[in-house]
């Protein structure tokens, strides 16, 4: 590959990259609407098997869409590269030109967008897949955020705040249920979140023990995605 093709193709894979992203995060908001109209049609069975899929959904396409990025690699590269694109790359073979070239066109990308850290998450996550450890640093991926978010203007938020005080983790619940608008009725809302926040002491006790989850919720606020 040509020095001055450097750059177009840097440009290519970001692009590429940022657009698995983008389809990966519309599978997400695909499956949360799902989710939110099995509840309000009771659909407990089907919540349930969509829950045991959840749990690798972002595994299964990250490791999806590597298959297909490594391929568009080989083919950039004219097959030069080949031996690279592997967690067994040797230092040799990396082309390091390449990957500084393609990060700094992702944060040209994801500069305007509404979700740069997730973005940023992604790239990483694609990245480490095809190549070892001894690569993972700021000139290759994304450390440290490369976008400030105190400008960005989300249409839609992705995360409320909820600040605890003791004795009113029930109450802090019921604002939670309420905060999705399910249309559906509850048939007893404050008995729902007694039992939500039954189960949360009893998680987090065998987690971390009943004394420190307590004293975290009284001097940090929970923050909970909605």
């Amino acid at each position: 590959m040509l020095n001055k093709n450097l750059d177009s193709i840097s440009f290519v894979i970001a692009q590429k990259i940022l657009g698995g992203f983008e389809q990966h995060y519309q599978n997400m908001n695909k499956a949360s609407i799902e989710a939110k109209r099995c509840f309000e049609k009771m659909e407990w069975e089907k919540i349930e098997n969509d829950s045991k899929l959840r749990m690798n959904f972002y595994e299964k396409q990250v490791k999806r869409f590597c298959k297909i990025l490594k391929n568009e690699l080989i083919k950039e590269f004219n097959d030069e590269k080949v031996d690279s694109i592997d967690e067994t790359a040797s230092l040799g073979k990396f082309n390091s030109k390449f990957w500084k070239s393609t990060k700094l066109r992702y944060v040209e990308l994801i500069t305007g967008h509404n979700q740069p850290e997730l973005a940023e998450t992604f790239y990483n996550s694609v990245f480490c897949r095809l190549y070892s450890r001894r690569f993972y640093n700021n000139q290759y991926i994304f450390t440290k955020p490369c976008v400030a978010l105190h400008y960005i203007d989300m249409d839609d938020p992705v995360i409320e705040s909820y600040f605890v005080k003791p004795g009113q983790l029930n109450k802090t619940f019921v604002q939670i249920l309420k905060s999705f608008s399910f249309n559906c009725n509850f048939g007893n809302l404050k008995l729902d979140a007694s039992r939500l926040e039954e189960q949360f002491y009893q998680q987090v006790k065998q987690i971390f023990g009943l004394h420190w989850i307590w004293t975290a919720l009284v001097l940090h606020q929970v923050r909970m995605l909605v």
